[in-house]
């Protein structure tokens, strides 16, 4: 499942790849596995390189095999989750209707979590909501995944937009789709007091020493209520970087990031990060657009 044409038989073809491709595929266990030995999977990827040399390269994976089935709840991969039933109710449309496709997205979610109750939470009250601690946000993922004009109602979605994010959704890493579907949120405070021990120490790739070093925040949840009214926040969400500012934001914050007093005084402006995203990891990106600030201050 992906962003390319389908194979009826043999290999998966590609027309490119690189760094931003993803493959999404099931297995199919035909034959008893022994839960005291661990299972073996091996991938390859034949390619030719830009200056016409012909490459392999190899993945090689080892996974434990168990006869439990509350092992498989607790150690589901949330991330690979989601980006398989994206990917799965995707290649669906072309051969139904959207709206047996979102229905199929819903049983999917009730199917899951259904047998979790019914094989694992077997002490609870029947009339208790009960999910796995590796699946607190499943339903909330997938509400929003429905959301996305990839799976919207026709009546809200112009056509150019559907099939554009289709093709999106299809070739973002999984982890860049889990933040579409529940954006990451980091407090500008935490970013700005380097000094207070928070999150990730990051040292600046320039000048490789700590006192030149940022820290990358926690990640906090997506929502209202951790919001302090005096704080500002930068919310990402794999293609857009946007800066909250609550109306009761705090001067010192407004002065060190814009250089102004009141919010009143700022002029909203799009910043583009491409050549950010180009040249810079994922772990401290929330950090540079900051940092440029710093930088022309400095300079100034």
């Amino acid at each position: 499942y992906g962003s390319f044409g389908e194979t009826l038989d043999g290999p998966i073809q590609l027309s490119t790849m690189d760094a931003d491709k993803t493959i999404a595929f099931t297995l199919k266990q035909t034959s008893k596995l022994n839960s005291d030995t661990p299972a073996y999977l091996q991938f390859a990827i034949l390619y030719t390189t830009g200056d016409n040399q012909r490459k392999v390269r190899v993945f090689n994976y080892t996974m434990a095999v168990t006869n439990s089935i509350s092992h498989v709840y607790s150690s589901i991969d949330m991330d690979g989750l989601i980006g398989l039933e994206a990917r799965v109710h995707m290649a669906t449309m072309q051969k139904q209707s959207l709206g047996n496709t979102r229905n199929e997205l819903c049983e999917t979610c009730i199917r899951i979590l259904a047998h979790y109750r019914k094989a694992v939470s077997t002490s609870s009250a029947s009339g208790q909501f009960v999910l796995p601690e590796s699946m607190k946000v499943y339903p909330l993922l997938l509400l929003s995944l429905m959301k996305t004009p990839a799976y919207g109602l026709m009546d809200n979605v112009r056509l150019d937009a559907k099939v554009a994010n289709i093709i999106q959704l299809s070739e973002l890493s999984f982890t860049y789709l889990l933040m579409r579907l529940y954006p990451k949120m980091y407090s500008v405070a935490q970013i700005i007091n380097p000094e207070e021990p928070y999150g990730t120490l990051i040292i600046n790739p320039t000048n490789n020493t700590e006192s030149n070093a940022v820290f990358k925040p926690v990640n906090l949840p997506c929502s209202a209520d951790k919001i302090v009214p005096t704080d500002a926040y930068l919310i990402a969400n794999s293609d857009f970087i946007y800066v909250y500012l609550p109306k009761d934001v705090s001067e010192s914050i407004l002065m060190e990031v814009f250089g102004k007093s009141t919010v009143s005084e700022l002029v909203p402006e799009a910043v583009s990060y491409t050549h950010l995203r180009a040249h810079e990891t994922g772990r401290n990106l929330v950090c540079r657009l900051l940092l440029e600030k710093k930088k022309k201050k400095k300079k100034k």
